[in-house]
């Protein structure tokens, strides 16, 4: 196949292909979940502060981070609609549509890590025209503490909204618990490991000085288990596929399909491990040698951003079989014959 008189093969004009195709929706399903990631390491960090000095003052730049992650999802969200100025109506359905209630979820978690990020920007003292004395700072600061724990409910809630709008029956892949999985593992291979980085970046202007190694160390852990989550929502998507062929649960030929698109792109996911990996290793790179660790902790983010933008333009080809039988012959031809190879995780 040939793209701009270049020639490339099947698999990587595939990945090309879906990541442009899907990359509103992989932009916010990877930002919103990381948000919540930000989030909870910075809660983390407040009740450590509280506990040891009895101060925290907000962790501003975990709020901005996690405000920034928000409002690029939402963006992207509202830009893959048809008419993104009409927005605002797809909550007129938040009774009975998952999707409704999406949007009106992430709006809350997104006006609540506002909150957070005023409230802690006031704390800190960052805005030379909001000064505060130390008791109101103290004040401002357990405020900010309860906001973000609301905040990482919110969020949470969020990530379980977004998992069960995409559980259809006419897409037999996404008809299942793993996603959930999934985006719990974007909020620690994207959202933890974006936070420790800041970290790494700024910890003498944190309110608890945590040593490069112990973020480092979360990081790499956060990392291991993230693949591990989709693995085993990898595994139990091709399990639970295959039972139900066994069963005889396959209209019109759309539970085989899927489960060939789940195989066929196994190759891809099998990068984005591999990225993930790189990008733990970039990350102790970034401890043991400390004058290249801007460069270090970037490349790691950049390794993050694109096994996550893999992972999840693998989601969308391997649970999309009608999308992707049209464009990519393999998948087309098993659909067409009605077979689809059988594997039990």
């Amino acid at each position: 196949m040939h793209d701009g008189g270049r020639f490339v093969s099947n698999g990587e004009y595939k990945l090309k292909t879906m990541i442009v195709d899907e990359l509103p929706l992989i932009a916010f399903t990877t930002c919103a979940p990381a948000a919540l990631g930000v989030a909870f390491v910075a809660l983390v960090e407040g009740i450590v502060a509280f506990s040891s000095t009895g101060l925290w003052f907000g962790g501003w730049r975990f709020a901005a981070l996690a405000v920034v992650f928000t409002t690029v999802g939402m963006l992207a969200s509202v830009m893959h609609l048809a008419k993104p100025l009409r927005a605002p109506r797809s909550l007129a359905n938040v009774r009975s549509s998952w999707l409704s209630r999406e949007i009106f979820v992430v709006s809350a978690f997104w006006g609540m890590l506002v909150v957070w990020l005023a409230l802690a920007l006031i704390a800190s003292g960052t805005l030379p025209f909001a000064r505060v004395d130390a008791f109101t700072a103290l004040v401002l600061g357990w405020l900010s503490l309860c906001v973000c724990t609301v905040a990482c409910v919110v969020g949470l809630l969020l990530v379980f909204v977004i998992a069960r709008a995409y559980r259809v029956m006419g897409q037999p892949g996404w008809n299942g618990p793993e996603t959930l999985f999934e985006l719990l593992a974007v909020a620690l291979r994207v959202g933890v490991v974006a936070a420790c980085c800041l970290v790494l970046l700024a910890a003498e202007y944190m309110d608890v000085p945590l040593s490069p190694w112990i973020a480092a160390l979360i990081s790499v852990v956060c990392i291991g288990v993230a693949i591990a989550l989709d693995k085993y929502a990898s595994n139990a998507r091709m399990h639970r596929l295959s039972l139900e062929i066994d069963a005889g649960a396959s209209p019109h030929g759309r539970v085989p399909a899927a489960l060939s698109c789940v195989v066929t792109w196994q190759a891809e996911r099998g990068y984005g491990f591999a990225l993930s990996f790189s990008a733990a290793c970039f990350i102790v790179l970034a401890c043991l040698v400390p004058a290249f660790r801007i460069i270090a902790v970037v490349l790691a983010m950049l390794c993050v951003l694109v096994a996550q933008a893999m992972l999840r333009a693998a989601f969308y080809g391997f649970c999309n079989p009608s999308r992707t039988a049209s464009r990519f012959p393999m998948c087309r031809q098993t659909q067409a014959r009605g077979q689809s190879p059988r594997l039990h995780a």
